[in-house]
């Protein structure tokens, strides 16, 4: 299938000019003058459209295609970033004005490496990583596309960086073509009895094959006739709004377009956005809290800001929710925006039974980190984060149980090891001073929230993999396989339970607590990211390089954590030896000891 697309897309690169010319209902040359007017660009960002089986706005489509393209939601259009342009309105001038698309610089390029290997060469005034316009690009196409066809029989895990970047390079010239050639613009809702809508192209392929579309037909005409209305925007706007409000009303019909416009909402209010930067300033006034703890004003805002971060989070997800019909957790993403929202919801609790500040400061930084992988994660998939699931996955029952609950044993994992790695800076902190201080009192607080954290996690981790065995063998005839994700989530129950054990047995004390649950962290970082990217057993979604790079660090980090609470608490176990030795000397010769303890 790849193959034949990219041996396409060299054909189509060679004669794009003829192309475009003979497939797009506009002409080549158009530019324009002057901006979207708002009744077009509202009208176009609410127009459905299929992509990737999944009926959504134009604008969702718009904004996925220029991440997936230049890696942001919005174009720079200088090199200063001060002129940019909105995604809806680029895909508008994709369709319209290519000749002007084809200058914009939207092309990613990672390394200009990968330029000198399709023999372009660097071009004076960019950097090593840079966007590049259609038509800077142009002349290396056919070296571009042939490398990229080579590079297919390669295995993507034996592709050096640079192969790697080629392939995707050629794929993303590819879908800027596609898109300008008006080949992936699926807007027309198809004849009733049938699933697949169709592109402006294909109603023409159809009614040149005698094909009955009904009130479809006349898409292509209306929209070629707009190309004699391009140098007005009004006059544009004037025959593009009848033409939207028809294919909506034809959509709406069928009973696909009950939800576009919530969904266009959602990502205009940009919910996630938002909340990343309440909860920024949540963990600012937080950690204020400890410099000036009689300064309430401080206390206020720290809370005044966490709490409506986390609404915004909660909010978010619950109109995901809504408009897919699905469950809160369903995909890699929507793990990560469940897990901080549970961690979060779980310190803000903490914090109301147990004000002591320090909840509220680790929950404020979870939801920061939290909000900025769920930001990245988007960034490097470039794909839409509400996909259309898989058979196997289709289930909603399931999602909402096993999903969710397994989920929530991540979440109680993930916040065990966070605040037990609070626990190692403030015992760092103690020992480095020599004398604990107010701290003091903050240590067996923190104890007794991972304790607690820890028992939580073992409810939900259990009865989450058991749901999972039991949704295993309705789908696949067995309850356990052995697959990589059963043994993860079988790891965290088993890690939780050796910690509990351990501590209630008395064979680990404050210290060892909270090195296990550091160490915890990095079983449920295994179980949650790390077995979807081995590329074997079910649960394999394919290996990304940077997303490898995010686990390894995250493991080095946990790993320092409990390397240096190991260290902390062994200074710490031989400083109270001595001052108990001295004491003891001192009480044998009648005298008060000299050194003392923490």
């Amino acid at each position: 299938m790849i193959r034949s697309i990219v041996l396409a897309c060299v054909m189509l690169c060679a004669v794009v000019g003829s192309a475009l010319a003979q497939n797009a209902p506009t002409a080549l040359g158009a530019r324009r003058l002057e901006p979207w007017t708002e009744s077009t660009r509202k009208a176009a960002s609410t127009l459905a459209i299929q992509d990737g089986g999944r009926i959504k706005p134009l604008s969702t489509f718009a904004r996925f295609f220029l991440l997936r393209l230049s890696a942001g939601t919005t174009l720079a259009l200088d090199s200063d970033g001060k002129a940019k342009l909105q995604a809806t309105d680029f895909v508008l001038d994709c369709l319209f004005f290519q000749e002007q698309a084809m200058e914009y610089p939207v092309i990613l390029v990672e390394d200009y490496d990968v330029l000198d290997a399709v023999g372009l060469g660097r071009i004076e005034g960019k950097r090593k990583r840079d966007r590049y316009s259609y038509n800077q690009l142009a002349p290396c196409f056919d070296r571009l596309f042939q490398q990229a066809n080579q590079l297919l029989d390669v295995e993507p895990r034996r592709q050096t960086p640079i192969q790697k970047q080629i392939v995707n390079l050629a794929r993303n010239v590819d879908a800027f073509v596609a898109l300008m050639s008006w080949q992936t613009l699926t807007i027309v809702p198809p004849p009733a009895g049938e699933k697949e809508w169709l592109s402006p192209i294909q109603v023409r392929q159809r009614e040149q094959r005698g094909d009955a579309l009904g009130p479809q037909s006349d898409t292509v005409a209306r929209l070629t006739a707009m190309r004699d209305r391009l140098g007005s925007m009004t006059a544009f706007q004037d025959a593009f709004l009848p033409l939207t409000a028809d294919l909506t009303a034809i959509a709406r019909e069928r009973g696909e377009v009950d939800k576009i416009a919530m969904e266009a909402a959602y990502y205009d209010v940009n919910y996630f956005g938002w909340a990343r930067w309440l909860f920024a300033g949540a963990f600012v006034f937080a950690a204020l809290v400890f410099l000036s703890p009689k300064f309430r004003p401080t206390t206020w805002l720290a809370r005044g800001t966490m709490v409506p971060a986390e609404l915004l989070l909660c909010v978010g997800i619950t109109i995901r929710c809504i408009v897919r019909d699905r469950p809160p957790v369903s995909t890699l993403y929507e793990t990560i925006l469940f897990i901080t929202a549970i961690a979060v919801l779980v310190t803000l609790i903490i914090e109301w039974l147990q004000p002591r500040r320090i909840a509220q400061l680790i929950g404020a930084a979870l939801g920061f980190a939290g909000m900025s992988l769920a930001g990245w994660y988007e960034e490097i998939s470039g794909t839409d984060t509400m996909p259309q699931l898989q058979a196997v996955l289709d289930t909603n029952f399931w999602l909402s149980t096993h999903v969710t609950t397994v989920t929530m044993g991540y979440a109680a994992g993930l916040l065990a090891s966070a605040i037990s790695m609070g626990w190692v800076l403030v015992k760092t902190f103690v020992v480095v001073r020599g004398h604990a201080g107010d701290t003091k009192l903050w240590l067996p607080t923190l104890t007794r929230m991972a304790y607690g954290t820890l028992c939580f996690g073992a409810l939900f981790s259990t009865v989450g993999t058991i749901l999972g065995g039991i949704w295993a063998n309705e789908s696949w005839g067995r309850f356990w396989g052995w697959d990589p994700k059963e043994n993860g989530a079988l790891m965290i129950v088993l890690g939780i339970l050796v910690i509990l054990h351990a501590r209630i047995g008395g064979y680990v004390r404050e210290r060892g607590l909270h090195v296990l649950s550091i160490l915890l962290g990095c079983i449920v970082v295994f179980s949650w990211f790390h077995t979807n990217q081995l590329g074997v057993g079910l649960h394999a979604y394919g290996f990304d390089e940077k997303l490898g790079k995010m686990i390894d660090r995250t493991y080095m980090t946990l790993l320092i954590g409990a390397g240096l609470g190991t260290v902390v608490g062994i200074i710490d176990t031989v400083r109270e030896r001595q001052a108990a030795r001295a004491a003891a000397a001192a009480a044998a010769v009648g005298t008060k000891p000299v050194v003392s303890a923490n």
